[in-house]
């Protein structure tokens, strides 16, 4: 691993023009928060409302069989989704009849990392040390050099391969078929491997350069055949796995429209399209409905309060800095805030 410590000082008189600009970006999320607040309290009671409606008309019908009597009707059924398309990805040579196949790739690269120490100094100047730190690990995003520190010795080459996500476009669900932002919200993959049989269908070029290794692909760009020493890893090798959906058990509630679905709107507002991996009652998915909804209101007024908090913190910044000047004076006044804006923002959003 790499490392280099860069050491900054920045004047009193300069922290405090940078306080007053934070002080400005804390106003502007003091006066973000409230209509956070106020939009997510709105939206909590709409969606409960609307589940709330379409528990008391969904109908649980057979997938057997399609009714044109409940055309227009929010409908529940469970059934096993399958599909007989062939999906392909052309440049493994890859082929998978079925719901899904997702490609997965990684690669080997240098990664940055930082810590940052601040010191404040009588006088109000503050030193601030930061250790940027180089490490080669595996990831599945690609970390651009030129935007390290010290991108010399530590750079990247693009990633030849990405993510792919293929979707059926036909999958039957019984005598139903499946819309395609229906399609997009099945999961359940599971992995797809293979053995060196699998090389053969690489074209030549590629094959040369990879090797099966804990069932996916090993990549090498640069290698030849007499390179390519899996247990030693070089910054821009990728690894590259596929999974796979052949068919899957899934529960829904949408709205019945001829043979398929679409979302049910409701009188209260939202429109309703529920997908859910195994065979669940209506009762279960609606509970399970309303539980979610709970925990993003719950998680969205949280970030409503910090939002609040963090503002009026930012708000009273420059008092902190200004007091500065004397180290001690600053931390002391620093606590004061956090717990002034603390105090102040529980029962502004709770209001």
């Amino acid at each position: 691993m790499d490392e280099f410590t860069e050491t900054t000082r920045e004047g009193w008189f300069s922290r405090i023009v940078g306080s007053i600009k934070s002080e400005l970006i804390g106003h502007v999320l003091l006066v973000v928060s409230f209509p956070l607040l106020w939009w997510n309290e709105g939206r909590a009671v709409q969606t409960a409302k609307s589940l709330e409606e379409g528990a008391g008309q969904v109908v649980s019908v057979s997938p057997e069989k399609v009714d044109a009597r409940n055309d227009g009707k929010l409908v529940h059924l469970s059934a096993l989704a399958q599909s007989s398309d062939l999906l392909k990805d052309s440049d493994f040579g890859v082929e998978h009849r079925g719901i899904k196949l997702l490609r997965s790739v990684e690669m080997y690269q240098w990664i940055e990392s930082k810590e940052t120490e601040k010191k404040k100094k009588v006088g109000g100047s503050e030193e601030t040390k930061t250790t940027y730190s180089y490490e080669t690990s595996w990831s599945s995003s690609h970390h651009d050099a030129k935007e390290f520190r010290q991108p010399q010795g530590h750079e990247n080459p693009p990633m030849q391969y990405q993510d792919v996500t293929r979707y059926a476009q036909n999958v039957a669900v019984g005598a139903f078929t499946l819309p395609a932002e229906m399609i997009a919200r099945i999961e359940g993959e599971t992995p797809l491997p293979f053995d060196d049989a699998a090389l053969g269908r690489l074209t030549p070029a590629l094959a040369g350069k990879t090797r099966v290794h804990d069932g996916g692909f090993y990549f090498r760009p640069s290698a030849t055949d007499a390179q390519l020493d899996l247990a030693e890893p070089r910054v821009g090798d990728h690894r590259i796995r596929f999974a796979a959906i052949a068919s899957q058990d899934l529960s829904l509630i949408a709205m019945q429209s001829g043979s398929s679905f679409a979302p049910f709107q409701t009188k209260a507002g939202d429109a309703l399209s529920m997908v859910k991996t195994g065979r669940h009652s209506a009762t279960d998915m609606f509970t399970a409905a309303e539980e979610a909804n709970s925990t993003l209101t719950w998680i969205l007024r949280g970030v409503g309060f910090l939002l609040m908090a963090i503002g009026i913190g930012m708000v009273f910044r420059p008092l902190a800095v200004v007091a500065d000047v004397i180290p001690l004076f600053g931390e002391l006044l620093r606590v004061g805030v956090f717990f002034l804006a603390m105090a102040l923002a529980a029962p502004l959003s709770l209001l």
